[in-house]
């Protein structure tokens, strides 16, 4: 999961890069088309935006060339037998994302006359967004006013559909300090025990289904797109 949210810190410096060239060709096009009325301001965004696809493509292809194979997410895909499917989605992702950032430069820079100052208002909208995506603290765990900064932020839905994508329907093997030690009731071993819970929650396992003594637990069994399971099992420790 924190792979994925790393991989959403390009945002800044890719749009910090962009700023300068975006100055220069509106004082271009404010020193020479817009006085002869060549064409109009709408026409200039668009062509910009326009002419970024290119490179923007380019930069989400080796930006998911740099991050879904080194990171192993592949491996994942391949266990469940959906290799090429995530793969390609992916390269979506990783595309679309560095055209939104694209964009976003566009957007912030257009108001100002010095594009730091469109710097600055993305770096705080990135800051915003990356704060209330579900990653550092869950939705259910913000306070009530600033849960609809989670439904708003962008990065809320391109995380869960990475995460998704590089984790879902893949077994969960968890090592011994991930373990929760249980001790059934008298007479029934801790599969009887626990198998109404793992019922109703829909994952989990036990290391000894047939142990009538302390035997370990663990709550997730496939991983699925959930980024506030940790949330989960600290309030479950809690009860």
């Amino acid at each position: 999961m924190f792979a994925v949210f790393m991989f959403t810190v390009l945002f800044n410096p890719f749009l910090q890069q962009y700023l300068p060239i975006f100055a220069a060709q509106r004082d271009l096009y404010e020193a020479r088309e817009r006085p002869s009325r060549t064409f109009s301001w709408k026409a200039f965004i668009l062509a910009q935006m326009s002419a970024e696809f290119p490179c923007n493509f380019l930069a989400g292809a080796i930006g998911f060339l740099c991050f879904y194979y080194p990171v192993g997410i592949y491996k994942n895909a391949s266990v469940d037998g959906q290799l090429s499917e995530r793969s390609g989605l992916f390269f979506m992702y990783s595309v679309a994302y560095f055209i939104w950032i694209g964009s976003m430069s566009s957007m912030v820079a257009a108001p100002f006359d010095d594009p730091q100052a469109g710097g600055n208002l993305a770096n705080l909208m990135f800051t915003m967004s990356i704060m209330f995506n579900g990653v550092f603290v869950g939705p259910k765990q913000m306070p009530g006013f600033w849960k609809f900064m989670y439904r708003v932020s962008p990065l809320t839905y391109f995380i869960d559909g990475t995460l998704s994508l590089a984790i879902a329907n893949n077994k969960v093997t968890c090592s011994e300090k991930e373990l929760k030690t249980i001790i059934p009731p008298k007479g029934l071993t801790c599969g009887e025990y626990m198998d109404p819970y793992f019922k109703s929650v829909g994952t989990g396992y036990l290391t000894d289904y047939n142990a009538t003594d302390k035997v370990p637990k663990k709550a997730d069994r496939v991983a699925e797109n959930d980024k506030n399971s940790e949330s989960k099992d600290e309030k479950e420790n809690k009860n």
